[in-house]
């Protein structure tokens, strides 16, 4: 096993693990700290939305996580997929997509080493 590939495991599962926090504001209790004067009316407006699919992925990013633990192909592919689109999206939410920049990157990095090692580019 690719010790790269552990470590992208691990940060899938702690991606995953941040993104499952979201469902802990659609709790009662929580209520009195969602948005609701802050400047962006239509993050506002969707919050709870945005909560539910932010967990889906964060479901997704620790199936993931353990396909990649178990060295499988399937998982490392779409884990560079969902580290691509990530990096793409994280852009347009800005401050919050800084850590998803954070923890996509090394994952995307370290597949891609994991999967192509030392080949060079005219051996493709």
């Amino acid at each position: 096993m690719n010790r790269g590939n552990r470590i992208a495991a691990v940060l899938l599962w702690i991606h995953g693990s941040i993104e499952l926090m979201s469902l802990m504001a659609l709790l009662p209790a929580s209520k009195a700290y969602l948005p609701g004067g802050i400047g962006d009316h239509l993050f506002a407006e969707n919050v709870v939305f945005v909560m539910v699919i932010g967990s889906l992925w964060g479901v997704i990013r620790w199936i993931l996580g353990f396909g990649v633990w178990r060295s499988r192909r399937w998982a490392a592919v779409a884990a560079i997929i969902i580290s691509g689109i990530t990096l793409q999206a994280a852009v347009g939410i800005v401050p919050f997509g800084i850590m998803d920049t954070i923890l996509a990157a090394p994952v995307l990095l370290l597949l891609l080493h994991g999967w192509f090692g030392k080949t060079t580019i005219s051996s493709i």
